[in-house]
């Protein structure tokens, strides 16, 4: 369904994931729930996905699967229009070696508004990135939102792997978790990067 000439809006989780397989600019209409079969998005094209104040429900209470990976020459923007910012993605839980709620992988995240909230890695060493995980490249830019609540072994809000970027100007990375050995409630439970590659105006852990 078109709202304009510009923007699709979905309200299923099949109408999201054939929506972003094509790109472009997409609206929530109601709140979106994975069922039984449903997968996580790969975002490989240019996408803006605007939660108008609705979720993304990974639905996900046993390990298993993140809710986006975004891939190489892909681009994620995350806003939320709504007068209360309220939208959220929920309900990541991966079963390997990326983020609970979204890999980025060679791709661009940026998160504008919006909340990532209450996803999670297992807590073993392994196991990174609650809310997002950076590999091969990938570039992770956060002007507004807020990341909390996610869990993980660590780097619990985000992790930052060799060759990638963060740049945070905005917004907020609080309350997430490392539940993993020596890393439990330690600093890298708001963002972790073995290699500081960090570029930080404003940050709340």
């Amino acid at each position: 369904v078109k709202a304009d000439d510009a923007v699709t809006t979905v309200s299923s989780w099949n109408e999201l994931k054939n929506t972003i397989s094509n790109g472009g600019d997409i609206q929530l209409t109601s709140n979106i729930t994975a069922g039984t079969g449903d997968y996580s998005f790969n975002v490989t094209r240019d996408v803006t996905i605007d939660l108008n104040g609705y979720t993304i429900d990974r639905n996900l209470n046993v390990q298993q699967d993140n809710v986006f990976s975004v891939m190489t020459d892909g681009t994620l923007i995350i806003k939320d229009t709504s007068e209360g910012q309220n939208g959220k993605i929920i309900g990541g839980w991966a079963n390997e070696d990326y983020a609970g709620c979204i890999n980025v992988s060679g791709g661009t995240l940026i998160l504008e508004s919006g909340n990532i909230v209450g996803n999670r890695s297992n807590s073993t060493f392994t196991k990174r990135g609650g809310g997002v995980a950076l590999f091969y490249n990938g570039t992770f830019i956060m002007r507004g939102g807020k990341i909390s609540e996610n869990k993980a072994g660590y780097g619990a809000g985000v992790v930052v792997l060799d060759n990638c970027k963060f740049i945070m100007t905005g917004g907020e990375i609080t309350e997430n978790i490392c539940d993993f050995g020596d890393y439990q409630d330690q600093d890298g439970a708001g963002v972790f990067a073995p290699i500081l590659l960090l570029s930080v105006v404003a940050m709340a852990f």
